[in-house]
């Protein structure tokens, strides 16, 4: 399938009073900005090249000296103006920094070729932002390139071509993933894109994402994986500090890991007469024949800062999963006015390259048994005037499987009144322990239609974890699934699990509702569960047909059958056809209170889980074999959600994360 991507690259804008001709003149006038010819790029006595503001801010320029040579970079994008070459589609000229670069295994998968060359500009911005080690410092200078083009002329591509970067990377030896672009807001990953990020992170590579322009309170994909560090930018600060504001046009979010230099072309809050945004390499768009020197803001030119950080970690000796924490517990969470981390939907704060290296040198085992693993128990409260609350109960644990503590579990409800939720998970409150309860906004009943509850992230002090999914098995929950692989007619089915009228939770009634949850193999995606009025999904009806509720190609087909018949008393299951979970075998509603049954956390590859999971035959099969796959392969929930029951179908993706774009050149 071969979902588009498209460039939505917002208008050049400049300083309020300047006229574009005027800007021109300031930059060519600038005597540490002048013409950048193929015999190099000249510039005066300043240090404005060598050590840009956006490169103070994160304390590049005093970090202690890591030779990342021997660190590949993979950059996903429109390409990179590396070689000097020319073919039927045009000429093109290697820009000064990037034609002295360390240039490995170049692939252009749009025109299926080995000549990664940039017909665009923007990722030869991102490239040069990062590698170049001539009069232009980068994040990480002389770090090895290796450009993968995956979008066109036109800064717009496919998902698939995306996918088949990933794997091109991961075939070829890069250590570390620069994802300077996004999908729109409401994109559902496919299952392909998942597995890519996945073997990405099983390979030890450090995948860095572009958070987005929209000025939503929505990471887009893929930074939004687990998998992937999410960068939001920032912009200089009036005194003039290597601190940053919060960019206005940078998305936020519970995944947002670090914020980073990006930019702002509207301000000149450094007061060196050039608009605050990033210097690096390009030329004017569709014109590779014209190498110069440009300025740009966006998210993807502060990604670009963390693919550079994370690079001098890899070679100080980072483990590669540690990489974001390392950012996270020595970022300045000062520059949001006070506000403890991750409140304000940014991440850990600035990023401080010098003091995260040093800390990596110092303490390397530091991060070693950090992580966390979690559940999401979809939950529907009753409020009794005729209303309805979506909510859940997050299960954390420990790597060690037991139960969290003084952690807070953040997720979000998606749908009608959805909205970012948190509680603090406690490990000595009873029959709860390593549990709590959020709830999102109340809604009419009348108008429900059904929402996605994640469990995004679980913040400890200044550091947050993306949580492993974690299993309840219990006897039943074996039985159930050894009666199960005798059905034929289930075998591509996820299982949805019945709340009626009179069931409480966490001291409130619930109302009647179904739910479908996520706890499979995979963990490129957060644990989550849906949750969905009888209206939606009534066990009396044999077929639903998607067409009749949506426009979406994913039927609802449910198989009703007595819970009786599989060993089980006083438990009413639906099997649901058509949605099967490519990246987990089914979903279990445990019993109110308390932890349920053994924690069987996935991946099976892990050695926890081999060591305390449950050991049931038939359950432990259906995991190892990563679940039901459905023809259609797609996740359940993400199913219902394509279906328009919780938001739009899957929207296009939207390239290079650039907000604007602005010469230092005729």
């Amino acid at each position: 399938v071969r979902r588009p991507l498209s460039s939505r690259t917002a208008a050049i804008t400049v300083p309020d009073g300047w006229d574009r001709a005027a800007l021109i003149a300031t930059l060519n006038g600038h005597p540490d900005v002048q013409r950048a010819g193929r015999q190099g790029v000249t510039h005066g006595a300043g240090e404005s090249l060598s050590n840009p503001w956006h490169l103070q801010s994160g304390d590049f320029d005093e970090a202690d000296w890591t030779d990342v040579s021997g660190i590949t970079i993979a950059v996903l994008d429109t390409g990179a103006a590396y070689e000097d070459y020319s073919d039927d589609a045009g000429v093109y000229v290697a820009t000064p920094c990037l034609a002295a670069a360390d240039i490995r295994s170049p692939r252009d998968v749009v025109n299926d070729d080995l000549h990664a060359n940039d017909d665009h500009q923007h990722g030869t911005h991102i490239s040069s932002s990062i590698v170049a080690d001539c009069e232009l410092t980068g994040s990480a200078p002389g770090a090895r390139l290796m450009p993968i083009k995956v979008l066109d002329h036109t800064n717009s591509g496919v998902e698939s071509d995306l996918v088949e970067g990933i794997w091109w990377a991961i075939d070829n030896g890069a250590d570390v993933i620069n994802l300077s672009l996004t999908f729109r807001p409401g994109y559902v990953p496919s299952p392909e894109l998942l597995e890519a990020i996945e073997a990405a992170a099983q390979a030890d590579i450090v995948l860095v994402g572009a958070s987005g322009n929209d000025g939503l309170d929505q990471v887009g994909w893929p930074a939004a994986s687990p998998q992937v560090i999410a960068v939001a930018a920032g912009c200089p600060v009036p005194d003039h500090s290597e601190n940053l504001t919060p960019a206005p046009y940078s998305n936020r979010g519970l995944e947002v890991d670090v914020i980073a230099g990006g930019g702002c072309l509207d301000v000149d809050l450094t007061d060196n007469g050039i608009p605050d945004g990033v210097v690096a390499e390009a030329f004017p768009v569709g014109s590779p024949e014209q190498p110069g020197l440009w300025l740009a803001a966006g998210t993807s030119q502060a990604a670009a800062m963390v693919s550079g950080a994370a690079a001098r970690l890899l070679a100080a000796g980072a483990d590669p999963e540690h990489v974001r924490l390392y950012l996270q517990d020595e970022s300045e969470d000062n520059v949001f006015g006070g506000n403890p981390p991750f409140h304000d939907l940014m991440g850990a704060g600035v990023i401080d390259v010098e003091d995260a290296v040093q800390e990596a040198e110092l303490e390397p085992n530091k991060f070693s048994s950090r992580r966390y693993f979690g559940a999401v128990l979809p939950l529907l409260r009753d409020n009794g005037d005729g209303t309805v609350t979506p909510g859940a109960r997050f299960t954390v644990l420990e790597h060690d499987l037991d139960p969290a503590d003084n952690v807070y579990a953040a997720g979000e409800v998606v749908g009608e009144g959805g909205r970012i939720i948190a509680c603090l998970v406690q490990d000595d409150v009873g029959d709860e322990s390593g549990q709590c309860f959020a709830w999102g906004n109340p809604v009419p009943a009348e108008s429900a239609q059904g929402w996605k509850i994640s469990l995004s992230s679980v913040v400890r002090g200044d550091e947050s974890y993306r949580p492993t999914p974690v299993l309840f098995a219990s006897a039943d929950l074996e039985q159930l699934a050894a009666d199960l692989a005798a059905h034929d007619e289930l075998n591509d089915a996820s299982l949805g699990v019945y709340w009626p009228d009179g069931a409480t939770a966490d001291g409130s009634p619930l109302a009647e509702s179904w739910v479908i949850m996520n706890t499979g193999t995979g963990i490129s995606t957060s644990p989550f569960g849906v949750v969905l009025p009888p209206i939606v999904i009534d066990p009396e009806v044999e077929i639903m047909d998607g067409n009749g509720i949506s426009t979406s190609p994913f039927g609802l087909k449910v198989l009703e059958f007595q819970a009786g018949d599989l060993g089980l008393e006083g438990l009413e299951v639906v099997a649901i056809d058509g949605t099967g979970i490519s990246t987990s075998p089914f979903g279990m509603i445990p019993d109110l209170p308390g932890l349920p049954g053994t924690p069987m956390c996935m991946p099976a590859e892990d050695d926890d889980c081999e060591d305390d999971g449950f050991g049931g035959d038939a359950l432990d099969a259906q995991r190892l074999a990563g679940g039901w796959v459905s023809p259609t392969y797609g996740p359940a929930a993400t199913a219902v959600m394509g279906s328009g029951l919780l938001g739009e179908p899957a929207q296009p993706m939207d390239g290079g994360a650039t907000l604007g774009m602005a010469p230092y050149t005729e």
